[in-house]
């Protein structure tokens, strides 16, 4: 049976052997920046709370939501699959919905994007049954996507609580779960396509 993968250099991505580094073109960053800054529009006008801790620096809370655009995009350009491709809720209806959504095989996916390659998967909350997607926006047009987890495996993988010690941070913290306890990026298309089949 022929593979139903995509070949990798069709859609500018590469493997280190630790994650998928995938090249975001002008055009997509240029989308997901504009999407970013939909989604700031959006958050302020129905008076969502800034959780990053940049509230009264508008152009920093932009930042983040258009560096978590294009960080779904990047998670979204690697799982292109033979007639199977998920819903991008690229403007959330409410809060807390999930960004990747494979409605026909009851599949979500968070991603959570970082700053930085050397942090750590950071989850303030999290559901069960959510695959959550670590990716870092530190070499930005080039996403790196370090890896993967169910939610109700992180304490498995273990998982710790951090306190963020910044007062700007209204969320407290979260799960911190080390990189190199994650899925690969692979593993992920394997189950996806398993759960097509």
């Amino acid at each position: 049976m022929p593979s139903t993968y995509q070949r990798v250099t069709e859609w500018k991505v590469t493997t280190n052997g630790r994650g998928l580094n995938v090249l975001m073109f002008d055009n997509e960053m240029a989308y997901g920046n504009k999407v970013g800054k939909k989604r700031r529009e959006h958050a302020v006008s129905i008076g969502a709370q800034e959780r990053h801790g940049h509230s009264g620096d508008e152009e920093r809370a932009i930042k983040e939501h258009q560096f978590s655009a294009c960080a779904e995009l990047a998670v979204l350009k690697s799982l292109k699959l033979d007639g199977f491709f998920p819903e991008w809720h690229s403007i959330p209806k409410t809060w807390g919905e999930p960004d990747l959504v494979f409605e026909r095989i009851d599949t979500v996916i968070d991603v959570k994007a970082r700053r930085f390659d050397r942090y750590d998967l950071l989850l303030p909350e999290y559901k069960d049954d959510w695959i959550y997607f670590y990716v870092s926006v530190e070499h930005s047009p080039v996403f790196w996507l370090a890896g993967w987890c169910f939610g109700w495996e992180i304490h498995d993988l273990g998982a710790r609580w951090w306190n963020n010690p910044d007062p700007r941070r209204p969320d407290g913290g979260g799960w911190l779960i080390e990189t190199g306890r994650l899925h690969k990026w692979w593993e992920l298309l394997r189950m996806l396509r398993a759960r097509n089949s």
